[in-house]
């Protein structure tokens, strides 16, 4: 189920969380298997939100079984929080650019996903294989992680040579996103210039991503 998927993966790179949930029995199986602060309540209702801290969040999943619903709550937890980011899952692809218009920054499709993941099964294994590894792995996490630089940073107008992120923090830096723009430079040369609102995307446990993020100005 996905939202038991979006949970799992939250606890295992160390991100703080909030479950709301209409249905008791829903409840009672997730919280069987994960720990969390689950609030048995209706999602589409604005003081259920704001109880469950949405104003002050940085994120939020929807994965109610329809398009209404996830279309309703978007536009509820836009005006909740302007600058929240909301993902949204998307069941009917007609259905997709309806729930971006209404404030939704990304709509991610169970169905084209899936579709996905089976033609790289047979076109590139081993990237599968390596991607799985990855997302399973429990004793030693390590998942592609990005870091916003923030201006006045101990990172901000070094290059990457005086930085030495990977043996400072044991990230391995995989592509800038310069300016947190369009254009992104990947395997960046050691002369490279790091800059306030760049983006640095990493290959990184959750406690090195976490070092980064300290001389990024983010800790």
């Amino acid at each position: 189920e996905t939202a038991q998927t979006i949970i799992q993966e939250l606890i295992l790179t160390q991100k703080d969380f909030v479950i709301i949930e209409p249905l008791k029995e829903k409840i009672d199986k997730l919280s069987a298997s994960v720990k969390g602060l689950f609030i048995h309540d209706d999602p589409t209702e604005d003081n259920v939100l704001i109880s469950a801290g949405i104003k002050k969040a940085k994120g939020i999943f929807l994965s109610l079984p329809t398009d209404e619903a996830n279309l309703f709550i978007t536009i509820t937890a836009r005006s909740l929080n302007p600058h929240i980011r909301i993902v949204t899952k998307g069941i009917d692809v007609k259905s997709h650019s309806k729930i971006i218009k209404a404030g939704s920054d990304a709509v991610v499709s169970p169905t084209f996903i899936g579709g996905m993941r089976m033609v790289s099964e047979m076109i590139r294994p081993a990237v599968v294989t390596f991607l799985d590894m990855m997302l399973r792995e429990r004793k030693k996490v390590l998942r592609v992680e990005e870091v916003v630089v923030k201006k006045g940073a101990s990172l901000d107008g070094k290059t990457l040579e005086e930085a030495r992120i990977g043996e400072k923090t044991g990230a391995l830096l995989v592509a800038i996103q310069k300016g947190g723009g369009k254009d992104y430079d990947f395997n960046p040369q050691k002369e490279t210039a790091i800059q306030e609102k760049d983006v640095l995307i990493l290959i990184a446990s959750p406690e090195s991503a976490k070092k980064v993020e300290k001389f990024s100005g983010g800790g």
